[in-house]
């Protein structure tokens, strides 16, 4: 079963700064990314069935936290068009 772990950093005014994501199936890693704010990442959803956004690459703007639904969004203007949008950040991808 595929889990996702988050690491969040805040500043002193409770602003999210940094996220390190951990994907992990029976323990095994998968993927560890460390997302920061105003750097590139590719979105790229684990999960074969998500379709929105992949493949794009763009800016982190900010993070955003769900603590009903348990998820954590981060902000992206991308850069083929200066638009935004929300992505899981579970989803981004470092760039190489």
């Amino acid at each position: 079963m595929i889990l996702y772990g988050f690491k969040v950093g805040i500043d002193e005014e409770d602003v999210i700064k940094k996220v390190i994501v951990e994907i992990t199936d029976d323990g095994k890693v998968l993927r560890e990314v460390t997302v920061d704010i105003d750097k590139e990442y590719k979105i790229s959803p684990y999960k074969d069935i998500k379709m929105k956004y992949r493949d794009k690459i763009g800016v982190v703007r900010s993070f955003k936290k769900n603590e009903d639904k348990g998820e954590l969004k981060a902000h992206i203007q991308f850069l083929d068009n200066n638009k935004f949008g929300w992505v899981d950040v579970q989803d981004l991808e470092e760039i190489k």
